[in-house]
């Protein structure tokens, strides 16, 4: 994939999707043609920032920005960028720009690399 193209943004057509067990929660991590993309659910507002578990097939991110103007996306995006090592223009966020759910895609990280992080991270 050359740098100027994105990837897929329906669903049905990644490359292949696998399922991570972490502490018990399954969290669906798609390993698409440049990237991975997984599943976020977002809390604004909150006093401390970082990985929190999980909701559903979704790792759990509070942010201390408001959902206001981009505020909590761009500090979405600022959080992955530094937890993956990667430039912030390297992370996008595929879809739920304006709610909680989010689909999130980070270029140049394997699918492997992504479930051994975001594991850690979520202290599974």
């Amino acid at each position: 994939m050359d740098g100027n193209r994105r990837p897929p943004r329906d669903p049905g057509v990644f490359d292949g999707v696998v399922f991570s067990e972490m502490e018990g929660n399954r969290v669906s991590i798609r390993a698409v043609e440049g990237g991975v993309v997984f599943s976020v659910h977002v809390i604004p507002r909150s006093r401390k920032e970082g990985l929190a578990g999980f909701h559903g097939d979704a790792v759990k991110l509070k942010v201390s920005a408001p959902p206001v103007e981009g505020a909590a996306n761009k500090a979405v995006v600022r959080f992955f960028a530094k937890l993956f090592g990667v430039p912030k223009g390297d992370v996008e966020i595929l879809w739920g720009a304006t709610g909680r759910e989010k689909q999130v895609f980070v270029r140049g990280v394997k699918l492997e690399e992504a479930e051994e992080i975001l594991a850690r991270a979520s202290g599974g």
